[in-house]
């Protein structure tokens, strides 16, 4: 079933709508793995929706890895400065060890997760 889902959630990246790919996105940040990276980092480089960047970072930080922190570290830091602040507490997160600068929601239901892929 998972492995379903994470195909669902990599087609749902690459949806023109930002809402399916913020979802997509967070879907990912519970059941992605270093797989995933690549996918997420696309996204996270190609949109112009704030919350598809941040759904992806959340993500990333989430799968973790050196490969996730190379992806953050490539994140410019010139625009948004909400982007740059969240992209910084990840990598405060990733580098230290410690629990998430803004704690992540509880993982939604299995049930919860197919209903927002489809």
């Amino acid at each position: 079933m998972v492995n379903r889902l994470i195909k669902h959630a990599l087609q749902a990246l690459q949806d023109e709508n930002p809402e399916i790919q913020r979802q997509a996105a967070e879907v990912l940040r519970y059941l992605g793995n270093q797989a995933q990276i690549v996918p997420l980092t696309q996204v996270l480089n190609s949109t112009l929706d704030r919350s598809v960047k941040l759904a992806a970072i959340e993500a990333l930080g989430a799968i973790g890895g050196e490969d996730a922190e190379t992806a953050l570290l490539s994140v410019p830091r010139d625009g948004d400065p909400l982007i740059r602040w969240t992209v910084d507490a990840v990598l405060d997160q990733l580098f230290s060890g410690e629990q998430p600068a803004v704690p992540p929601l509880p993982p939604p239901e299995e049930e919860e997760l197919v209903t927002i892929l489809h």
